[in-house]
């Protein structure tokens, strides 16, 4: 008992101090439409998770908040197929990014991605998914810090405790990740979630396999 009260104060701890860093923006999340972009330089990496082969001959780089609801749609039901058909085949390297302007508990949550991914880059994808499966209502405190280590805990390679070290040990450095994926999403003109880039186009919205699909078979065919 003693054990998980010390780690939800810890896990606590490391919500407060991410999310006081964190500048929340008027936007919102976007679910319908689809916009392109002129060229633009890449985005950067950094310290990023990513699925995929890095050598993949593209990238695809995600903006999302773990609390938008277009972004849950998109991770649920579009992600596994872009998954099997082209990041599993080596043709697609993606890159996770955040985006974060639902308050807190998602501020929470991306500090927690990136922790997870050094805890276990293995084990990122499995964990993301199984955030995005338990999502709830906006602000309905589904994302609350208690709820993330409980979910944590059910990903196979995970162990909640260290990831809630890494937290409260490199919030610092996780907050800055995040800062820069935010000036990456101004640069290009990204306003909402979900919100993409891939080889020199802006996309936007929840769209589903067929969307990327063309996109990606076109670029394909060019490389």
């Amino acid at each position: 008992m003693n054990q998980q009260r010390n780690l939800a104060i810890s896990i606590l701890i490391s919500a407060i101090i991410v999310a006081g860093a964190i500048v929340y923006v008027g936007v919102t999340s976007r679910g319908g439409s689809a916009n392109t972009g002129a060229k633009a330089a890449a985005p950067s990496i950094g310290n990023d998770p990513y699925i995929g082969n890095p050598s993949a001959p593209l990238t695809l780089y995600y903006w999302r908040d773990f609390q938008c609801p277009f972004c849950g749609k998109f991770d649920t039901q579009t992600l596994p197929a872009l998954v099997s058909e082209y990041v599993d085949t080596g043709k697609l390297r993606i890159v996770f990014k955040d985006f974060v302007f639902l308050g807190s508990d998602s501020a929470t949550a991306a500090g927690m991605s990136h922790a997870v991914w050094e805890a276990s880059s293995s084990s990122y994808y499995a964990w993301q998914h199984a955030i995005f499966s338990a999502q709830g209502t906006e602000g309905s405190g589904w994302a609350s810090p208690a709820n993330l280590v409980a979910i944590t805990k059910t990903v196979p390679g995970l162990d909640a405790t260290s990831v809630v070290a890494l937290m409260n040990k490199n919030g610092a450095s996780y907050q800055a990740d995040m800062n820069n994926d935010y000036l990456d999403a101004q640069r290009l003109g990204i306003q909402g979630t979900p919100g993409f880039w891939l080889d020199g186009q802006t996309l936007s919205g929840a769209q589903p396999i067929g969307f990327f699909e063309q996109i990606i078979n076109a670029d394909l065919a060019q490389s």
